[in-house]
C-alpha cells in the first residue's frame, strides 16, 4: 500500500516548501508544487543575485534595450489614450530574475525620464514583484532611479497583500511563464474522469512514487475551464496550472490590469487531419510541451543541489488567451502576435541610438536582426 494513503504528514504546498525548505523525512507533495519549489529554489540561489554568464543569458535580455524601448513606447501610448491625466502610470513586472527586472525597468523609466513630459513622468509608478515571498540580498544591486521599487511580497503568496483598484500595467517578460508549472493529469479509464499527479518523495533516496488522485483545487479549476470531462478524451497531458491561478489572482487583486507578456510560444504544426477537424469545429487541446529536469527527482544533497536543473513548459498561446478570456469572465481579452512584429511596430531607430548614448548604430543593428530571427511571441491586453 501507497504511503500516500497512510501519511501523517499533510501534502506540501509550494508556499511551504519555500519558507521550511525540504522535510527531512519522506513526503507527499503535487508533481506542481514539487517542481514549482526547484525552479524557485534555483532562481533565488542562481538567477536572483548572481551574475549570469553568457550560457545562462535568456533571449530577452540579449534583445535590450531596443526591446524594453519598444515597450515604453507602448505603455506611453496605451497610458495617454486610456488613463491620462485621470490616473497614475502604474507598472508591476513580475519577475523571477532580479536583476533582470531591474535592467528592464531602468530601461523604460529613462526613457520617460527623457522623451515624455514631465506631467507624465512624476505619475510614473514602476514595482518589481516576484512570484513568491523573498528576501531582498545585500548581493542584489539596487535600482538606479528612485521611480523603481522592489517588492518582497510575492503576488502567489497565501499572505500576500496587494489589492490595486487603479489602472495597472501588469508585465511578464523574463520567463516568467516558461517557468510556471503545470500539473500532470491523466484520464481514469474505469471511473472516467480526469485525475492528477503526486509524488512521494524522500530527502536520502529521492523520487519513490508517483500516482494519480484527485486533483485539488486549482488543478480542478483549470481541468473544468479547459473542458476536459465535456470535449476531451486523452490520456495523459500537462496542464497550465499555475498560470490559471496567477491570472485568477490578477484577477482578484488587481482588477484593472492590462497584461503585457513575452515568452515562448507553442509552435502548432498541425496536420491535413486536424486542420480538417478544426474547419468542422472540433476541439483541439495542444499538450503542453514539457521539459522536465533529469535530475528533479534524484536525492538533494550538498553536491548536486547547485546542478538541480529548471523545469520549463511551453504553452500554447491561443489557449492561454482563451482561459485568460474565461476567468475575467469575458471582461478582458488578449491578443498575440510575433515578437518582431511588435518590435516593427514601436520602435524608433533615432531614440533608440541616443538612449544607448553614443554606442555605435551597429549594436542596435544587430539586435534587430537578433529581433527578426527570435520564436518570442507577445501577448497583449
Amino acid at each position: 500500500m501507497s504511503r500516500f494513503s497512510k501519511a501523517t504528514l499533510p501534502l506540501l504546498e509550494t508556499v511551504e516548501l519555500l519558507q521550511k525548505g525540504l522535510p527531512k523525512v519522506p513526503f507527499n507533495a503535487t508533481l506542481r508544487d514539487f517542481i514549482e519549489w526547484n525552479n524557485l529554489t534555483n532562481s533565488q540561489r542562481n538567477n536572483f543575485f548572481a551574475k549570469k554568464s553568457s550560457s545562462r543569458i535568456n533571449e530577452v535580455t540579449k534583445l535590450q534595450p531596443l526591446l524594453s524601448h519598444c515597450m515604453a513606447r507602448w505603455l506611453h501610448v496605451e497610458y495617454k489614450l486610456n488613463y491620462y491625466p485621470y490616473y497614475d502610470l502604474n507598472v508591476v513586472c513580475l519577475y523571477t530574475d532580479l536583476n533582470a527586472g531591474i535592467e528592464n525597468a531602468e530601461h523604460v523609466v529613462n526613457y520617460f525620464k527623457r522623451y515624455v513630459t514631465s506631467g507624465v513622468y512624476n505619475r510614473l509608478n514602476y514595482y518589481l514583484v516576484p512570484l513568491y515571498d523573498t528576501k531582498i540580498d545585500y548581493k542584489a544591486r539596487s535600482p538606479s532611479d528612485p521611480k523603481i521599487k522592489v517588492m518582497k511580497e510575492g503576488i502567489l503568496s497565501n499572505h500576500m497583500n496587494y489589492q490595486i483598484d487603479d489602472p495597472v500595467f501588469v508585465t511578464m517578460i523574463n520567463d516568467v511563464v516558461k517557468f510556471l508549472p503545470c500539473d500532470l493529469v491523466q484520464i481514469d479509464s474505469q471511473q472516467k474522469k480526469w485525475t492528477q499527479a503526486y509524488i512521494e518523495y524522500d530527502p536520502q533516496k529521492g523520487f519513490l512514487k508517483q500516482e494519480f488522485q484527485t486533483m485539488d483545487y486549482w488543478c480542478h479549476m483549470t481541468a473544468k475551464l479547459l473542458g476536459l470531462d465535456k470535449d476531451h478524451q486523452g490520456h495523459e497531458m500537462y496542464i497550465t496550472t499555475r498560470l490559471v491561478h496567477l491570472f485568477s489572482q490578477l484577477h482578484r487583486t488587481i482588477p484593472e490590469h492590462k497584461l503585457f507578456i513575452i515568452d515562448d510560444p507553442q509552435r502548432w504544426s498541425p496536420n491535413v487531419s486536424t486542420i480538417l477537424k478544426s474547419m468542422m469545429g472540433w476541439k483541439t487541446f495542444p499538450i503542453t510541451q514539457a521539459n522536465i529536469s533529469t535530475h528533479l527527482y534524484q536525492p538533494w544533497t550538498k553536491e548536486n543541489q547547485f546542478s538541480k536543473d529548471n523545469s520549463t513548459f511551453i504553452t500554447d498561446f491561443n489557449q492561454v488567451k482563451t482561459l485568460y478570456s474565461e476567468i475575467t469572465e469575458g471582461t478582458k481579452t488578449l491578443e498575440s502576435e510575433d515578437l518582431n512584429d511588435f518590435a516593427n511596430e514601436w520602435m524608433d531607430y533615432e531614440e533608440s541610438r541616443e538612449l544607448l548614448s553614443g554606442d555605435p548604430s551597429n549594436k542596435i543593428n544587430s539586435v534587430r536582426q537578433n529581433l527578426q530571427d527570435s520564436s518570442l511571441a507577445v501577448i497583449r491586453g
